[in-house]
């Protein structure tokens, strides 16, 4: 009985196993405006996909459509439009070539400014600290003793409300 069970879940597990033909689900249109709202419009400046109007728009949307059925990724559809139109569908620089300055120039920017506020802080105080850290009272304060006298009755006043 033990064998029969074994055999039988044995078969199950190699039957779900198997790779069954799926036919491809067609996308919605949250998925093809997800991939159009990273791509831009190749004829209007600075205008995502998602939100042009114009027939070409429609036509790269319809275009995302078809490959996503087919199976492709956004990143394979992003490729595809950005060799058909060029970088501009991308909206951002690409990060080889030339195009990696631009996204290193506000970090090696936020880092010069940051050590030139620091050079400048350095030049300015010259070591002088900010707030100066001891009394600038050398010695002995006199204190007389009608000034312990007032402290002390000040003292018996806090403590006895």
């Amino acid at each position: 009985m033990k064998r029969i069970l074994l055999l039988i879940s044995g078969v199950l597990v190699l039957l779900l196993g198997i790779a069954t033909e799926t036919k491809a689900q067609t996308p919605t249109a949250d998925e093809v405006n997800a991939v159009a709202a990273e791509l831009y419009c190749p004829l209007c400046a600075g205008l995502r996909l998602d939100v042009c109007e114009l027939k070409v728009c429609e036509d790269m949307r319809q275009e995302i459509a078809e490959r996503l059925a087919a199976g492709q990724t956004p990143e394979e559809i992003k490729a595809y439009f950005a060799e058909q139109y060029g970088p501009k569908v991308l909206g951002a620089p690409e990060k080889k070539g030339w195009g990696w300055l631009v996204w290193l120039f506000p970090i090696v920017l936020a880092l010069a400014a940051g050590l030139g506020v620091l050079w400048w802080w350095r030049q300015r105080f010259n070591g002088e600290r900010l707030f100066p850290t001891t009394s600038p009272v050398v010695g002995d304060i006199a204190v007389d003793d009608a000034d312990l006298e007032r402290v002390e009755r000040e003292l018996e006043a806090l403590e006895s409300e």
